[in-house]
């Protein structure tokens, strides 16, 4: 090998030295600790948050009997799980390596203002921060960020893209009722072959026809279904109920569960009707109607004789 073939290898070696070097030091430059607190808001200091992206907007107020959501005139109680990761990223977003500080490239992060989706955070009107939430990252165990009026993107911890890829519905609460199940001490139903009462009666729960002989029931069958009474919710809402003209003075189904304070809660179910075995569902506690699941309704209908234990007559 000639002289000129080894030093022209030598000169290689170095420039690609030089270069591993200055490539190790730029990522050391661009690659920072894991931060914790990258909005450094603290925690508690929000009541107040914005959401939007490009032709939409959410904004949600803390007040004394918690999260609500503000859409139009109307306020609806927010979904006390999706708020509560939304009020989290406000003192706890955690960051660490930088992918681009190339605004050119904000568009592939989907940090920019076409695809990006902001969230402003605010105690009262006193502005606190806020950051731009992109795309999903490879391992759906993160996503991309970036601090608006920045050109730096950062790969943040939490799939917080799936959070705010939601439809705004979603963030409303879907809670029907919600109660002490230990309060409950007789629920009638009515209607879908049901016609029975579910009386609680020295620790036991009988079941008592509206016509015919009272027997105890299966125990854990009613337990259930009085475990889904106490915590119920609704499918979806519903648009323009009005022009639907629903008629719940002689409902499908009619439930009345009575507590121990004397006090009661109705529900009157009316079928949606046409190819849908869904039902529409109005509560003595809300003045509106809601959509609910055939297989909700189903569950909570048991025949009176689904409720016998195995093996009585």
């Amino acid at each position: 090998m000639n002289k000129s073939i080894v030093l022209l290898l030598a000169i290689l070696a170095a420039l690609l030295v030089i270069y591993l070097l200055v490539s190790e030091g730029e990522k050391r430059e661009l690659t920072p600790e894991v931060i914790d607190n990258f909005l450094a808001i603290d925690s508690g200091a929000v009541n107040k948050v914005r959401v939007s992206k490009l032709g939409s907007e959410m904004n949600f107020e803390k007040r004394t009997d918690g999260w609500q959501m503000l859409e139009g005139e109307k306020t609806y109680k927010a979904e006390p799980s999706a708020v509560a990761e939304i009020e989290k990223l406000a003192y706890s977003l955690r960051v660490g390596e930088i992918v681009s500080s190339n605004p050119d490239k904000q568009m592939l992060f989907q940090v920019d203002t076409l695809m990006g989706t902001k969230v402003e955070f605010y105690r009262d009107d006193h502005f606190l921060g806020d950051i731009i939430i992109g795309k999903m990252g490879s391992n759906y165990q993160n996503c991309y960020v970036r601090k608006p009026g920045s050109e730096v993107v950062y790969n943040a911890v939490g799939p917080y893209s799936y959070l705010f890829n939601r439809p705004p519905s979603s963030f409303k609460d879907k809670t029907l009722l919600a109660f002490d199940r230990s309060l409950v001490n007789a629920i009638e139903f009515s209607g879908l072959g049901t016609d029975y009462t579910l009386l609680h009666q020295d620790t036991l729960w009988k079941v008592v026809p509206h016509q015919g002989e009272s027997f105890v029931g299966d125990q854990s069958k009613i337990e259930r279904v009085v475990d889904q009474l106490a915590n119920l919710r609704f499918s979806d809402f519903v648009e323009n109920p009005d022009s639907l003209k629903l008629d719940f003075s002689e409902p499908d189904l009619e439930l009345i569960i009575g507590l121990k304070d004397g006090s009661d809660r109705r529900l009157k179910f009316v079928a949606e009707g046409g190819d849908s075995k869904n039902y529409y569902v109005k509560s003595s506690q809300a003045p509106e109607p809601y959509l609910i699941y055939d297989y909700i309704v189903n569950n909570l209908a048991k025949k009176r004789d689904d409720l016998r234990l195995t093996g009585k007559s």
